[in-house]
């Protein structure tokens, strides 16, 4: 290899490195590494199906910590679980809002349209999930099973 080479294969790979470090967080709710009480609490309630308590306790969260998209994830969660469709919504956005990469807010968000009959715009969240997960993802794998099934159900 030459020297011109060489300096262009350690460009990229400097690159490389400086992107992957100064990547944001992409702490998707579940497993998140939240040391946060309130988090701690509402995710154990939601392991429980409490939906009720889980949004009390971040609800808590988000007032204290309004820049977290994990809470506005899983109030989104809960929301939907508890089957307020528009409430899930709201969170959802706010949560991508922060972080538009936001797998399991992309994944849910796409969820929340295939359980509103909203095929098209599930689909959108696919391919926002395509473009954040580069090498696969369990959320893209996830959603797009829940869309299929949908689609083989009409």
């Amino acid at each position: 290899m030459n020297l011109v080479m060489k300096k262009m294969i350690f460009c990229l790979c400097l690159c490389l490195s400086f992107n992957l470090l100064a990547a944001p967080s992409d702490n998707d709710g579940w497993g998140a590494d939240s040391e946060h009480e309130s988090y701690k609490l509402a995710v154990a309630a939601i392991d429980q199906q409490s939906y009720s308590e889980a949004i009390g306790h971040l609800d808590q969260l988000a007032k204290e910590e309004p820049k977290n998209a994990d809470a506005y994830n899983l109030l989104g969660f809960s929301h939907r679980k508890m089957k307020n469709f528009e409430t899930a919504e709201r969170f959802y956005k706010k949560a991508l809002a922060i972080n538009p990469k936001h797998k399991g807010a992309l994944e849910y968000l796409g969820e929340l349209y295939v359980e509103t009959k909203r095929i098209d715009q599930a689909r959108a969240q696919l391919s926002k999930l395509d473009d954040a997960c580069w090498f696969g993802c369990e959320e893209y794998d996830l959603l797009k099973s829940k869309i299929e099934a949908a689609e083989s159900a009409k």
